[in-house]
């Protein structure tokens, strides 16, 4: 019971929750502001899935404000905000292990579109 509570409390402070891929998930982003899982519309294409050359495609339909990839423990293992207006980004995962991760868009509307990728 002690580690779960420990647990938990970790969690809450690095503010990392699972996303579920419902809409209605409450996020606290790097800067301290909220943020909502809904895709309002928004049109996200991350590729190539799975990833085996340590490159990651992103683009959307709407400006993004920031990338993140979370392990299988919710730890943010990559971070990068972009500059306005910027609907792509490329993202260098070579350093990451193989396994699944939770790629987390975030837009500067504070919506939130998280889709699972596989790096070999």
């Amino acid at each position: 019971m002690r580690k779960i509570l420990l647990l938990s409390i970790l969690l809450t402070i690095n503010c990392t929750i699972f996303p579920s891929g419902i809409d209605g998930n409450i996020y606290i982003v790097e800067d301290g502001s909220v943020a909502q899982q809904q895709d309002n519309g928004i049109t996200v294409d991350i590729f190539p899935n799975p990833v085996t050359d340590g490159r990651l495609t992103i683009r959307a339909s709407q400006p993004i404000h920031s990338i993140q990839a979370l392990n299988i423990t919710g730890k943010i293992v990559f971070s990068q905000e972009y500059s306005p207006g910027n609907l792509s980004a490329v993202i260098d995962i070579n350093d990451l292990e193989h396994g699944i991760y939770l790629v987390r868009v975030i837009f500067d509307n504070k919506s939130i579109h998280t889709e699972k990728v596989m790096v070999k």
